[in-house]
């Protein structure tokens, strides 16, 4: 039985005894304890595309969004070109936050191709939740890509948006005594 039933049980055993208060508004869990529900940290890799903020790159952004302060979360962002060309973007860790972006990029001289993201992520709750740590990756899309292509620029080509969901982290509350 969750911790917070229990509470809730003796509140509203204490609350009819002693006749204050209206028993539903204190069966509530608190807010600290309705927190202890079930919750994903989702991560999130943009379409890869020609750069608007640096000239002559094609970069790929990705986001891990937890939703709540995690002790640390860690992003790593990969640029992968279909027949040859990784690009390891530089990592991102961070205690203390609930969400983390990362970024991947090369050279607009390595050509045309078919492009596509891929973000790692490592979280760590805070204590109370199961597991203790978990991983997780997500691919992007596999899009054609050519500097200065409209076509291909990689901003919407499919209509879903540029920041599309691909995969979750997901975190339970941990047995209370």
């Amino acid at each position: 039985m969750k911790k917070w039933l229990r509470r809730a049980s003796m509140v509203a055993a204490f609350s009819i005894a002693l006749g204050g208060g209206t028993v539903a508004s204190q069966m509530s869990p608190s807010a600290a304890e309705a927190s202890l529900s079930s919750f994903n940290c989702v991560i999130s890799v943009e379409h890869p595309h020609a750069s608007h903020h640096v000239s002559g790159t094609i970069n790929v952004q990705g986001r891990v969004d937890c939703g709540q302060t995690m002790e640390s979360i860690y992003i790593r962002l990969y640029l992968h070109k279909q027949g040859g060309g990784d690009w390891a973007g530089t990592p991102n860790s961070l205690n203390n936050v609930s969400y983390l972006k990362a970024n991947a990029a090369t050279s607009c001289s390595v050509g045309s191709g078919q492009y596509w993201g891929e973000a790692r992520v490592t979280a760590v709750p805070p204590a109370g939740w199961s597991p203790r740590s978990a991983s997780g990756s997500a691919n992007g899309f596999v899009l054609p890509l050519a500097c200065g292509d409209a076509l291909t620029s990689g901003d919407d080509p499919d209509g879903l948006g540029s920041n599309v969901v691909l995969g979750t982290i997901r975190f339970e509350p941990s047995e209370m005594e």
